[in-house]
């Protein structure tokens, strides 16, 4: 997983503009990294797996 750095000064507005704790923040920012870090294959494979689980046939997707 893609690590994000936020300098001190952005992380510090973060943390008094949300209702969370530094933790949930670097947590958060892990999953957000993640997310990015995929490549456009590891996306358009799992965007194809959600569509067919909304009941998307192939050919239209």
């Amino acid at each position: 997983m893609e690590k994000m750095e936020l300098g001190e000064e952005f992380e510090n507005y973060l943390l008094s503009s949300f209702p969370i704790d530094r933790k949930e923040l670097h947590r958060l920012l892990d999953e957000i990294g993640g997310y990015y870090s995929k490549t456009a294959n590891e996306y358009i494979v799992a965007r194809h797996a959600r569509l067919q689980l909304e009941g998307h046939k192939n050919d239209c997707i």
